[in-house]
């Protein structure tokens, strides 16, 4: 979008510019930017949470059970659970489109 007036619409099309009246416009919509970073960033702090959560219990429950590696359960659920996290946090769906204008 390059200019916006009460008439009319200018955009940069991929060869040049184009001005659209507004009597043509039915829609205009924005692309938003994506957030997948973001997101695989906070899937892999709750993921690793989870992980360390699940491994203390089982841990805990098994304590007599693997008395020769006592966190076994914490040391194999805290990456398993940040590696599923930050894999779920990519695959959320982020950006898209907004439309910013309908014509009445």
């Amino acid at each position: 979008m390059q200019k916006v007036t009460s008439d009319s619409l200018a955009i940069n099309a991929s060869a040049s510019q184009e001005t659209l009246a507004r009597t043509e416009i039915k829609r205009v919509e924005l692309k938003s930017k994506g957030r997948r970073g973001r997101n695989a960033l906070i899937g892999l702090l709750i993921g690793t949470g989870g992980g360390l959560a699940v491994g203390a219990a089982i841990d805990h429950s098994q304590r007599n059970a693997f008395d020769f590696f006592p966190n076994f359960g914490k040391a194999v659920f805290t990456p398993l659970g940040a590696v599923i996290g930050a894999a779920i946090g990519v695959l959320i769906p982020s950006g898209g489109w907004h439309e910013i204008y309908r014509a009445p």
